[in-house]
């Protein structure tokens, strides 16, 4: 199965898109990512159908986890807390999708690792794999990449980068090693502008 997918122009009319969205209430964001993120978000059905042919899924088979659509803005100056980091809100998460919308002069990038040391691309599915490092919990991992992230740079192999492109859509899976600290711009026009949407397997319905 793929585990990276990039598709150009996801909205139709993504300048006026854009502007609607870059103009919405931002508050100061708490998790990893920093800068400032809108609690409005903008997620629908059409969307999903559009992300289920992308993965080659059946149709109906996917649904977004709760919070799915949310605007994260971020400037130079408001780098994300971690260097690596994997992407989990649901343990049940499929696909990690990101949009961007915003432009910049220069290139920048989503980035992906291994590490060097263990040679993990992505959290290992063997359970042996991650108790060579006494991993038995998700707080557990949560330490071993607090840990690996200091330096950094000696510890992580980059071996993928995707330009940040306007209206482009980066499908990935949530256990992958990967960096979201390429920043850009200097206000609320001209920072970088993602939306992130996640996808888990719909739930049979309930008898």
């Amino acid at each position: 199965m793929q585990q990276i997918i990039v598709s150009s122009g996801f909205y139709d009319n993504p300048l006026q898109m854009r502007s609607i969205f870059s103009n919405l209430d931002y508050v100061k964001n708490e998790n990893l990512l920093q800068g400032q993120i809108c609690p409005m978000n903008f997620a629908n059905n059409e969307m999903l159908r559009t992300m289920e042919q992308l993965a080659c899924m059946p149709k109906d088979s996917l649904e977004f986890v709760e919070g799915s659509g949310t605007f994260i803005l971020n400037q130079e100056t408001d780098v994300p807390a971690a260097n690596v980091s994997i992407n989990l809100p649901d343990p049940t998460t499929q696909w990690v999708c990101i949009l961007c919308l915003s432009e910049s002069e220069e290139p920048h990038f989503l980035k992906f690792y291994r590490h060097k040391r263990t040679k993990w691309s992505e959290i290992p599915g063997m359970p042996e794999e991650l108790e060579k490092e006494n991993i038995r919990t998700y707080e557990d991992f949560q330490n071993f990449l607090d840990k690996e992230n200091v330096d950094f740079q000696s510890k992580w192999q980059e071996t993928t980068r995707i330009e940040y492109k306007f209206n482009d859509l980066v499908m990935f899976r949530p256990s992958a090693f990967h960096s979201y600290n390429d920043v850009y711009g200097s206000s609320k026009e001209t920072g970088r502008l993602l939306q992130f949407f996640f996808l888990k397997l719909k739930e049979p319905p309930q008898n």
